[in-house]
């Protein structure tokens, strides 16, 4: 947490104010399974439905950083774009897992057990990349149903 301090001087006294400003999250990357990161499409330019994959971890990579602000995890390149369960599909395995406006809805809520990444509108439900890719570059992340299978952990650096 920064500190910031205003002094203001009067003819009498000096007044000292205190005032907290919380700092932005940093952003991170969330590296998956075959050590890929999550990775929103690139040449899909961060508009609502941009579809999320794995993808090889690059340098700068700017559309595999994320912030975690609360229970949403918001894109770090386009703050105002939220990873988010297609509310069209209700949860069924296989869901697609997209960036969208951020809504404050609950399919743009998660949680993050040190492992898995939950939804918290579909409980049972995790970011899952599709194991039926092989890891590939491209692979899709869905929301399937939570097995803790090396295509459903998670970790955030």
């Amino acid at each position: 947490m920064k500190r910031l301090l205003i002094s203001l001087v009067t003819s009498s006294s000096l007044l000292v104010l205190a005032l907290s400003a919380h700092s932005a999250p940093a952003p991170s990357r969330v590296i998956g399974f075959t050590g890929k990161c999550l990775d929103a499409d690139s040449n899909q330019g961060g508009r609502s439905g941009s579809t999320i994959q794995i993808w090889d971890c690059l340098n700068p990579g700017l559309n595999q950083k994320w912030i975690f602000d609360g229970s949403l995890i918001k894109s770090a390149t386009y703050p105002n774009m939220c990873l988010d369960a297609d509310s069209n599909q209700d949860g069924a395995d296989g869901s697609k897992v997209q960036l969208y406006s951020c809504t404050n809805g609950g399919n743009q809520r998660w949680k993050f057990d040190g492992r898995l990444i939950e939804s918290v509108a579909y409980p049972g439900k995790c970011l899952d990349a599709d194991s039926n890719q092989n890891g590939a570059n491209g692979s899709k992340v869905q929301l399937y149903s939570c097995n803790n299978g090396a295509n459903q952990r998670w970790k955030i650096q």
